[in-house]
């Protein structure tokens, strides 16, 4: 009798080492299987950095800050901001305005630099009595930055 408990113990002893032993291997292959997993979000977050900083690269951020022309017409007027012939923005000032637009950096360049403001209500200074000073006056502009 004695034996066959012995027998049975060493069965169930080797059972239970087989048994961790398959656990372990379960364990090395979650652990590659997760290793590939992250490495393939790796690889997207460095692609998607990459492309977002070529895009940024590719842009002028354009922020202009200027009074509302409220207080001198009884209307907003439409403002479109050209470079070259294209126009990449538009806004209507009602209120002190803080607007900032994306400008296209080869689009930019192609124009030397130069960005246009185009309001559709202007006023003269000079006035109806004809006066000397005859520009065409539209925005109160405080400030401008370029990025």
């Amino acid at each position: 009798m004695s034996q066959i408990v012995s027998i049975r113990a060493r069965d169930t002893a080797v059972k239970r080492s087989g048994e961790r032993g398959f656990a372990l291997l379960e364990i090395l292959v979650a652990f590659v299987i997760l290793a590939l997993g992250l490495g393939a979000v790796l690889t997207g977050v460095a692609v998607a950095m990459r492309s977002d900083a070529r895009t940024q690269s590719n842009r002028v951020a354009l922020r202009l800050t200027g009074e509302s022309p409220r207080r001198y017409f009884d209307a907003a007027p439409h403002v479109r901001i050209l470079v070259g012939d294209r126009e990449v923005g538009a806004f209507d000032p009602a209120a002190d305005f803080d607007q900032s637009i994306t400008l296209p950096a080869a689009l930019l360049a192609a124009a030397n630099g130069r960005v246009v403001l185009e309001s559709s209500k202007f006023f003269v200074p000079g006035g109806a009595g004809g006066g000397g000073d005859r520009r065409h006056l539209a925005l109160r502009i405080y400030g401008v930055t370029v990025e």
